[in-house]
């Protein structure tokens, strides 16, 4: 910031390298594959800035939450439901779908 494009040049030095880019929930574009380039925008006085700019792609994949998040607490509270269909007396089994949902639901957090 503040630095003119006569005192200071930003370049890339080669092409961009990585290691295998992974996520859970994007799918990132792998760094040889990244585009680079040089520019300048013109900012106050008719100076201008020089800027290194690289663009790559990520991809959102949508299943991710869905099946981490979303059917955890559908499956959670169908089981609470399903508790009070339970006979009163078989007090293990109530036990049961009281305690397990709220322990996977906890494990998550």
């Amino acid at each position: 910031p503040d630095l003119f494009e006569d005192r200071m040049r930003l370049t890339w030095s080669g092409p961009v390298t990585s290691d295998t880019l992974d996520n859970a929930e994007w799918d990132i574009e792998e760094g040889p594959a990244w585009r680079q380039w040089n520019t300048s925008v013109p900012v106050r006085w008719g100076s201008s800035e020089g800027r290194a700019v690289t663009q790559f792609t990520l991809r959102r994949r949508p299943g991710y939450l869905l099946r981490n998040f979303v059917l955890h607490y559908a499956c959670f509270y169908l089981c609470s439901y399903v508790g009070l269909w339970v006979e009163i007396t078989a007090v293990p089994a109530r036990a049961m779908l009281a305690v397990v949902p709220v322990l996977v639901t906890a494990n998550k957090i």
